[in-house]
């Protein structure tokens, strides 16, 4: 069965969703597509995850993670130092009583919409390692990162937009292994946008003219297609293509993705982002 006839059929099992329109397009128009929609076994509503990962952010007894015990032994010395408590008030929200912060004031009215995990831990003992088992499960073995999992499990409605993106102005500990595809295709590697003026480098083609823009893109592609003619077990060779392709489509659409301007006062206010501005958090 093609991936065409296959998408086709699954959405056809998901009538009433409100994905079925898009997965029947996409089957039609992406054939063969490596970022292609992949209809899920069951009913789902989340499209998107956004993962925040801050790398030297709030610590986790002066937020969601109060230690009672820690306040009673505030000053006290130890082997390993001075044990310093929290200097932050905590109050039980909602029906589940979920203890909170004070510095998040706001965050109690969705309390019982959060999943707070006190429980998790890894087994290494510096930054890098840690911050790498954390993107990919492991500190050691080179693994796909959660986002290409979900990349290559999900896929995405847009082919001419990555469907894995990193919104990163500094690299973290481990830097780009992070977000690596590892042994999965490399069209479900991450792609890193650094906030301000130019989100993703060599975007913009030096030629003005569109025609004579697409005439060499097309020459690409031509000579792509008969240099992988010969080598058709060349997976490599493939995934570059495909990567190629997306690149093509992130030339005419990331520029409008990333464009802010028509977005009205009201959304930008929402994510406490001025007009204008492009390298905040809130951007």
């Amino acid at each position: 069965m093609k991936r065409r006839e296959f998408l086709r059929n699954s959405a056809m099992g998901l009538a009433g969703v409100s994905l079925y329109p898009q997965l029947v397009q996409a089957a039609e128009f992406y054939e063969g597509h490596p970022l292609a929609p992949i209809p899920s076994p069951l009913p789902a509503k989340a499209r998107q995850l956004v993962f925040i990962f801050l790398t030297g952010g709030f610590s986790h007894v002066d937020t969601f993670d109060p230690k009672p015990e820690l306040t009673k032994k505030d000053g006290q010395k130890t082997d390993r130092g001075v044990l310093s408590a929290s200097r932050f008030e905590f109050k039980r929200y909602g029906q589940s009583g979920l203890e909170i912060s004070e510095l998040f004031p706001h965050m109690g009215k969705v309390a019982d919409d959060l999943c707070v995990i006190r429980s998790m831990k890894n087994d290494f003992g510096d930054h890098f390692q840690g911050t790498l088992a954390m993107h990919t499960g492991s500190g050691s073995v080179p693994m796909p990162s959660l986002g290409s999992w979900l990349s290559y499990g999900l896929g995405t409605l847009n082919p001419n937009l990555p469907s894995y993106m990193i919104l990163a102005k500094f690299m973290p500990y481990a830097g780009g292994q992070t977000w690596d595809n590892s042994f999965l295709p490399t069209s479900h590697q991450g792609v890193r946008v650094v906030p301000g003026q130019d989100p993703i480098p060599n975007l913009k083609t030096p030629v003005e003219s569109v025609s004579l823009r697409e005439m060499e893109q097309k020459m690409l592609a031509d000579i792509n297609k008969i240099h992988a003619k010969d080598r058709p077990h060349d997976a490599r060779l493939n995934a570059r293509m495909s990567s190629f392709d997306i690149a093509r489509g992130m030339m005419n659409e990331a520029p409008e993705a990333f464009d802010l301007s028509k977005e009205k006062d009201s959304v930008l206010e929402n994510y406490g982002l001025e007009r204008g501005e492009k390298e905040s958090f809130s951007w």
